[in-house]
């Protein structure tokens, strides 16, 4: 695997180049734990999850390697986080700019979990209010589910506030994606 990050970031390149190896070692071990879980008894099997789509797809098939799934899993796993994480961030900066949205946020999760503390998979579609805001991608309902549990977790079970209220306007970079330049601060109590 190579990276085609230009030479002046070299520390930044070896470090990215370890952490790919140490997770694609990681990740095909897994693969390949649960190929030959599936390969075995794909009745029995009842994961749910993306490995096992992934798997459960390819696992009569000749043409496909071990390498081709991990690169499928890779991609799953990777290449939705850093949009996700921008997505949460401008979110959380825009709610902490306009208090009765957050509040609304608030009422909506409280109605949804109706006493409880964590979310079930069913929970994620009455959260409606919440998913009326910027993502569109081949991984949108996967993202959304992720960023519904996440902000969930956050305005349920803590107090956030806008470290720097005085900021008015969201300054935006583009780097491989759009994002805040200097990032988001928040207080959290």
């Amino acid at each position: 695997m190579s990276f085609l990050l230009p030479w002046k970031y070299t520390e930044e390149k070896a470090t990215l180049k370890r952490t790919a190896t140490f997770l694609r070692g990681y990740m095909k071990d897994h693969l390949k734990d649960r190929f030959e879980a599936i390969s075995r008894d794909q009745e029995k099997d009842k994961t749910n999850d993306i490995l096992s789509y992934i798997v459960k797809g390819n696992v009569f098939s000749d043409e496909l390697t071990i390498e081709d799934l991990l690169d499928d899993f890779f991609v799953f796993l990777i290449a939705g986080m850093e949009t996700t994480a921008i997505t949460m961030t401008c979110f959380i900066w825009e709610i902490l700019k306009k208090p009765t949205i957050t509040q609304d946020l608030k009422n909506e999760i409280k109605s949804v979990l109706n006493g409880k503390d964590e979310l079930d998979f069913d929970d994620l579609n009455g959260l409606v209010y919440m998913e009326q805001w910027p993502r569109v991608c081949i991984g949108k309902h996967f993202a959304i589910m992720e960023m519904k549990v996440l902000l969930t977790k956050l305005l349920h079970n803590l107090q956030i506030a806008d470290a720097r209220p005085e900021e008015k306007h969201l300054e935006k970079e583009t780097d491989l994606t759009v994002k805040p330049k200097n990032g988001v601060f928040i207080t959290v109590a």
